[in-house]
């Protein structure tokens, strides 16, 4: 696709400030909008909003995890309720997801507000990525996510090497949520299907990138860390 990145959406918590102005030093010499979803914090989340988009059901929950993940012999993948900072992130990610939509960008950048590029260069090694990419794929991650190891591994399920920078992996497709693009009309599709919600974000847009069929790519070479796992943030979601 050979598109260029000028606008970003930040998921982002309000109450951490640091983190906001860590995102904008990032980007402060570069040519891009910066739209931070700064709507739906955990404190400001009433009922109206709560039953819009979450439905904490059990039989729904284990309908979207069965097919990708199983159940295992202890309380893995099993049902529970997802706490208010799972349920706001879920819904900023929605939200940014709406944005994209309905927007006039034909791909949207979304980070989470504890995204760190891992070189300088990052923007321009995105746009080199939509250059080359062919045009099939709806999302690509472009994040270390739960680590390297984790996604070396994808390499040897069903998934394809596209690139030596990217890989079209199989279902379940997603890999953390601090860094990835989507096209709009990958967009337009995912938000009419993600409302309601049963699981935290990551894994509810994993169910629904399998439902809808849709091409996930992961980079191999990651463009992005979290500082909230290599220790620059503390993590807030529990």
């Amino acid at each position: 696709m050979n598109f260029e990145i000028k606008k970003a959406y930040i998921v982002h918590y309000t109450k951490l400030k640091d983190r906001k102005e860590n995102i904008l030093k990032i980007f402060k010499d570069e040519d891009v909008v910066l739209e931070f979803i700064e709507p739906y914090d955990r404190e400001d989340i009433d009922h109206k909003v709560l039953n819009k988009f979450y439905f904490p059901d059990k039989v729904s929950f284990e309908a979207k995890i069965a097919p990708l993940w199983g159940f295992g012999t202890g309380n893995e993948n099993r049902f529970r309720i997802l706490n208010m900072a799972e349920i706001s992130s879920t819904i900023k990610h929605i939200e940014a997801i709406r944005r994209i939509a309905e927007g006039d960008e034909e791909v949207g950048l979304i980070l989470e507000d504890d995204a760190l590029p891992v070189s300088l260069n990052f923007l321009e090694d995105i746009n080199k990525i939509l250059k080359t990419s062919r045009d099939s794929w709806d999302a690509i991650y472009l994040g270390t996510g739960c680590g390297l190891f984790f996604i070396n591994s994808k390499l040897d399920k069903g998934s394809e090497k596209i690139s030596d920078e990217l890989v079209k992996v199989s279902h379940p497709a997603t890999n953390c949520g601090e860094s990835y693009l989507i096209t709009k009309n990958a967009a337009q599709k995912l938000y009419e299907s993600v409302v309601p919600f049963n699981l935290v974000s990551d894994w509810e847009f994993a169910y629904h990138f399998y439902k809808l069929n849709m091409e996930i790519y992961w980079c191999l070479n990651p463009l992005f860390l979290q500082g909230s796992k290599n220790g620059l943030f503390a993590s807030t979601l529990r």
